[in-house]
């Protein structure tokens, strides 16, 4: 799993104890479950009454991750396009 990913489903569930949220995100559940599998499977989170909570381990893996990185989101290589000068630009 990524570590951008893994911090994002950390943080999620830390905040929300849900995990619903990443449905709505357009994951598949497969690719949801396989992730939260091997994160509990890590001890980084557990199941109790059918919620999913951040436990002790989560918690501090969660600190490390954010302190050795950020999340940057940048846009795909094919959609990035060249600066263009204000005479390029024709506004009707």
């Amino acid at each position: 799993m990524k570590r951008n990913v893994e911090q994002f489903i950390l943080k999620t569930i830390d905040k929300n104890k849900s995990i619903l949220s990443l449905f709505s995100l357009g994951y598949y559940y497969a690719q949801i479950f396989k992730w939260l599998n091997e994160l509990e499977s890590n001890g980084y989170i557990e199941k109790r009454d059918g919620i999913e909570m951040i436990t002790d381990n989560g918690k501090k893996r969660l600190m490390d991750l954010e302190l050795t990185s950020t999340i940057n989101i940048l846009p795909l290589e094919e959609f990035k396009t060249d600066r263009k000068d204000i005479d390029e630009i024709y506004l009707p």
